[in-house]
């Protein structure tokens, strides 16, 4: 911006040479003051409309800041020494909304409640349910074996997936999209799925695209099931927790 019209213009009697105003402080503090305000009045607009849209903006600047994650994190409602009474706390958290995703490693039994992007959003929601706890997952697609062009599809669209399948739960659970929208956007990701497990049945396959392909029809399988299912309200809500955590949990 040009400030000309602005400056004082000083001159020495007998010289006509320009002299810079003495009185720059002021400019400079109403400039500063000016910017603050500005910057004030951005987070206030953001903090609004991310108010109104539930958190969706939030979570999409989140998401932004934490491009190239390498962890999920799975909050985890109760662990269990057998399988027969993980099942039977997987079927209470699920009546109530929850994942109810069964993790076995090691002999121990963990029931997941839900599946977060990030740590603080996972914290978050902990520090509201007493006896949770976290449970991280270091995303390395080891299960994915091979380096070929098949294992990077699959790795792209897992990622992906579990995105959207994240946000898609979280919009759902707090009423920002309806069954039908949440649906509808799911429809892609199986179709996606789907179109690469065409490709594998089509293509010369070794013990490493066999692999691939059963990981995508399972993917495949999971995304079918929600869309096929006709769940009810809570039903879905838990529904989309669980294959949120499916897809995190094979990423490891």
């Amino acid at each position: 911006m040009d400030y000309s019209p602005y400056y004082f213009k000083n001159y020495r009697k007998g010289n006509r040479q320009y002299e810079a105003p003495e009185y720059k402080a002021p400019r400079k503090k109403r400039r500063w003051v000016k910017a603050v305000a500005v910057i004030a009045l951005a987070f206030v607009l953001v903090a609004a409309a991310d108010a109104l849209t539930d958190g969706r903006i939030r979570r999409s600047l989140t998401d932004a800041v934490n491009a190239g994650k390498d962890k999920y994190y799975v909050l985890i409602a109760s662990e269990h020494a057998s399988e027969t009474e993980a099942v039977a706390a997987a079927t209470v958290v699920r009546a109530n909304g929850g994942a109810g995703y069964i993790i076995n490693e090691n002999d121990e039994y963990f029931v997941a409640l839900a599946t977060y992007l990030n740590e603080e959003d996972a914290v978050s929601v902990e520090s509201k349910n007493q006896g949770t706890f976290i449970k991280e997952i270091e995303i390395g697609y080891s299960l994915f074996p091979g380096t070929g062009d098949m294992k990077k599809r699959l790795v792209d669209l897992t990622e992906r997936a579990v995105d959207k399948f994240s946000e898609i739960s979280a919009d759902y659970s707090a009423k920002v999209i309806s069954a039908g929208s949440a649906l509808n956007e799911i429809t892609e990701i199986r179709n996606d799925f789907f179109e690469l497990k065409a490709d594998l049945l089509e293509t010369e396959r070794g013990e490493d695209e066999e692999a691939i392909l059963a990981m995508t029809d399972v993917f495949f399988a999971a995304s079918e099931a929600v869309l096929s299912g006709g769940y009810s309200t809570t039903e879905l809500e838990s529904v989309l927790r669980y294959v949120t955590t499916l897809f995190a949990y094979n990423s490891r």
